[in-house]
């Protein structure tokens, strides 16, 4: 697939999971701790060998569950998974890294933990 295509692919896999939400959203009062509803986000520092055993572990858990027929009280559960390589360097987020990175004009808006200041000169 090209750029363009998986970008497309992402957008309509995206769109699923908006759709989904929605629909968990309209069906009811939500309760996620009720429903087993849960959305995360993580960023790991793994090798590649590393990865790939995270990977297999990953599917040991989740695949013989694939199998499970309906009944027996189970409910559906969707679940959306998506695994993308990050940058080596997380992302600036705070004045102080701004500065630091020579970028104090994108600063605004920013908190800085260590100064409680804001948008104020570290």
């Amino acid at each position: 697939m090209t750029p363009a295509q998986h970008a497309h692919a992402f957008m309509a896999y995206v769109a699923g999971l908006l759709v989904d939400f929605d629909r968990y959203l309209a069906a009811g009062t939500p309760d996620p701790v009720r429903d087993g509803a849960d959305y995360r986000m993580a960023a790991m520092w793994l090798t590649d060998t590393e990865f790939a055993d995270f990977l297999r572990d990953f599917r040991t858990v989740f695949q013989p569950r694939l199998a499970n027929a309906p009944g027996n009280d189970r409910r559906r559960r969707m679940v959306y998974s998506v695994f993308l390589p990050a940058p080596e360097k997380p992302p600036v987020t705070t004045r102080r890294e701004f500065v630091a990175a020579g970028r104090e004009h994108e600063a605004k808006g920013t908190h800085d933990a260590f100064n409680d200041g804001g948008d104020k000169p570290a």
